[in-house]
């Protein structure tokens, strides 16, 4: 046999096992956030055009921006409301978000951004960068009393007192 054939026969084959391997972990990350999901009591829903548009609504502020789509949506009833989970796409994003619909709730609206978990000083200079972009947008707020949330998440508002007020230390925890 050729050595030539059998050198693109072996690499067709190896690229066919990457592709396969690549298709099934993402299966598998896919049911593990599934149950993962479920277990903390969340029910999977269909995307509904209601609520995807209650959701625009909510996100985009400018008006000249194209909507979102929603996609892997979850909920949660809760006693004085609704908890969502799902995937918010945009044509450059897709975001994890969490929304609370309640009629008892009158919230800013505040963000919170992951902070970068590299230990070393490279770490510590990109999340202060980052602090800093965000207070240019709105304004960081301090959690200091919690001292591990505020390890791993920066929070920024546009009114920090009402949002300080909202996510207390027992939520925070």
């Amino acid at each position: 046999m050729n050595p030539d054939l059998l050198l693109v026969f072996g690499g067709l084959l190896l690229f066919g096992l990457l592709i396969s391997y690549a298709v099934q972990y993402s299966k598998n990350k896919e049911e593990q956030r599934g149950q993962i999901i479920q277990s903390l009591g969340f029910t999977p829903l269909e995307v509904s055009a209601t609520l995807t548009e209650r959701i625009n609504n909510f996100y985009n502020w400018d008006e000249s921006k194209p909507k979102v789509a929603l996609n892997n949506i979850s909920r949660k009833m809760l006693p004085d409301g609704e908890m969502y989970l799902f995937d918010m796409e945009d044509s450059d994003t897709e975001k994890q978000n969490i929304a609370f619909l309640s009629p008892e709730l009158a919230l800013s609206q505040f963000w919170i951004f992951p902070r970068i978990e590299i230990g070393n000083t490279t770490g510590k200079l990109m999340n202060k960068a980052l602090v800093w972009v965000i207070s240019k947008i709105k304004t960081p707020i301090d959690f200091s009393e919690v001292p591990e949330f505020q390890k791993h998440y920066i929070v920024c508002s546009s009114d920090p007192d009402s949002t300080r007020r909202f996510l207390d230390a027992n939520l925070l925890q």
